[in-house]
């Protein structure tokens, strides 16, 4: 048995560039909807990953992982996505992440992924581990500074 819900997740970036700092954040005000259908004993996660990298070069394939969570219980029906799910913001700083630097664009990208497990939350919590592990939605936001 699958149950349908709606979730607000942000379809932009926004990216702040001065000269030693690149701050990185979800623009909340692009919200869209987004329908997935999970099983009634899954636990319904979040997984955020985000690479910079210089324009030009080859996508990295090391990330940096903003969070990983749970954003429902497996007993849960109606589960709530709370803008907090996300990380608010991230910088990188000329000092000790080598990024920005002085005449060069970056490429900024998050991968955002709704998925179910059957594993639920807890420490160390390695959710793909599981039978029930399945990507529900997925969609990677970029942006050039």
């Amino acid at each position: 048995m699958r149950h349908e819900v709606e979730l607000s997740i942000p379809a932009r970036l926004r990216v702040e560039r001065t000269g030693s700092r690149l701050s990185v954040s979800y623009d909340f005000t692009s919200l869209r909807k987004v329908k997935i259908a999970f099983g009634k004993k899954m636990t319904i996660g979040i997984r955020d990953e985000l690479r910079v990298y210089e324009k030009g070069a080859a996508r990295p394939l090391n990330y940096r992982s903003l969070s990983e969570g749970s954003i429902s219980d497996k007993d849960s029906v109606n589960p709530r996505f709370e803008a907090d799910a996300l990380k608010a913001a991230d910088s990188l700083n000329s000092v000790p992440d080598g990024i920005p630097e002085p005449g060069k664009r970056y490429i900024i990208e998050h991968d955002l992924s709704l998925f179910e497990t059957d594993i639920p939350p807890q420490h160390m919590w390695s959710p793909e581990s599981g039978k029930g592990y399945r990507v529900l939605w997925e969609r990677r936001l970029k942006a050039l500074r």
